[in-house]
């Protein structure tokens, strides 16, 4: 599930911010600094950032794990339930 990542991170009460030499997001979690390469594939099949009308998208289970969190895909209620 892509979500994105701006409404993601204040959603979690996290700061995040466009780091234009390295074309990266950067999320400042409480335990450090979290950085989404945009051209880049994202590490264990996570898949990839993808910007849409200057919006950055990411996946959910990818942020989340950030933050040592559970994601699951639930297929009847079609709704990722998060768990921590």
């Amino acid at each position: 599930m892509m979500v994105p990542l701006r409404t993601l991170s204040e959603a979690l009460g996290v700061d995040v911010d466009w780091h234009s030499p390295t074309r990266s997001a950067h999320i400042f979690l409480p335990s450090g600094l979290l950085a989404i390469p945009a051209d880049e594939t994202l590490p264990d099949d996570m898949g990839s950032v993808i910007i849409v009308n200057d919006r950055i998208f990411v996946p959910l289970r990818f942020v989340m794990y950030a933050f040592d969190a559970n994601v699951e895909w639930d297929s009847i209620g079609r709704a990722a339930v998060i768990t921590w």
